[in-house]
């Protein structure tokens, strides 16, 4: 059984891009934008994927923040690296409406057809089964 990589930590300075806040530490979440023409998320490759990345304040995914820390299968785990640094958001917003950026937590189960994708507060470690050995 391979371990869990952990979530990537935040950080509580401001840099050059500013602090990277969690989902509920945010007055409105990073959120895809609605119209995008659909993403693959897999098409034909069954498994599961527990990874995290960073949204910008401009609302695109920031280069080199994808972290997988537990991916069942690799082929998966592969199309998710090149589907999501396309994805574009509305960014998560301060209270004052001022945008900033947000740590995505999600898990994509994909079977079938189907896909199901859980973010931030619905996650828990260790989501995705296990392949038998």
């Amino acid at each position: 059984m391979t371990a869990s990589r952990p979530a990537p930590a935040l950080s509580d300075t401001l840099g050059a891009a500013g602090r990277v806040y969690r989902a509920a530490e945010v007055a409105r979440r990073a959120a895809a934008l609605p119209g995008q023409a659909p993403r693959p998320w897999g098409q034909g490759v069954d498994g599961c994927a527990e990874l995290s990345y960073v949204v910008d304040a401009a609302g695109r995914v920031e280069p080199g923040t994808l972290t997988v820390r537990d991916g069942s299968t690799e082929a998966l785990v592969e199309v998710l690296r090149r589907v999501l640094p396309a994805e574009r958001y509305g960014p998560a917003e301060q209270p004052a409406g001022r945008p900033v950026r947000q740590l995505i937590e999600m898990v994509v189960l994909r079977r079938g057809r189907g896909v199901t994708i859980s973010r931030d507060a619905d996650l828990l470690p260790g989501h995705c089964p296990r392949p038998e050995v």
